[in-house]
Order: C-alpha cells, then structure tokens, then sequence
C-alpha cells in the first residue's frame, strides 16, 4: 500500500524534527561515547580486522571515525542509551530525553 501524501507530510516533519534534536545531543554523545572505553570496542574491533586499510588513512580521519563509531553504539544498546540519559538528565531538555527514552525502547 503507497503511503498518502498527508502521510508522507508526517513522515517528514517527524524526520525533520527528530533530526533537529540528534544535532542538539550529538556533541555531548560523542563526547561521552569516546570516554567510554568499552564503547569504543566495536571501531577498535575494525581496525584490528582491517589494519591494513586502518594504517593507510589519515590520523585525524581515525579520531573523527572512532568518536562516530562510538556515538553510534549507544544508540543501538540501550543500556548504554540509559547510561548517558541518567548521567545527563539535568542537562538535557524534555524532547531530548524522549527522544533518548524511544531509543531505550527501540534500540
């Protein structure tokens, strides 16, 4: 079934909403992400299976990729998302932090 265009209208201004709110969060989640030792495991993992590939890029491109990769990861464990929203509670604002619960949730 092809969605309707009131739909699709929907679709887009909850697109564009949420995006919004990730830009608003994804400096203080890098910056938590990539303290995280445990959270950086998955890019230390690729460049471990692809070091040859790894020792052929730039050293700021590693940095740039390694706090992405990690930003990354606590969206999709939302033990990790539950572990930045408590530590950042009183920082953040109210749709912030729903849009944090929604990735608890549906990781």
């Amino acid at each position: 079934m092809k969605p309707r265009k009131t739909e699709l209208k929907i679709f887009l201004e909850t697109c564009k909403r949420t995006s919004k709110v990730l830009e608003s969060i994804e400096d203080p989640v890098l910056t938590w992400a990539v303290r995280k030792e445990k959270v950086l495991g998955a890019y230390n993992n690729f460049l471990r299976k692809k070091k040859t590939l790894a020792d052929k890029l730039p050293e700021r491109w590693h940095n740039m990729t390694a706090a992405q990769v990690a930003g990354g990861q606590v969206f999709v464990h939302s033990g990790r998302t539950r572990k930045f929203l408590h530590n950042h509670r009183d920082e953040l604002r109210s749709e912030e932090k729903e849009l944090l619960r929604h990735f608890i949730e549906n990781p």
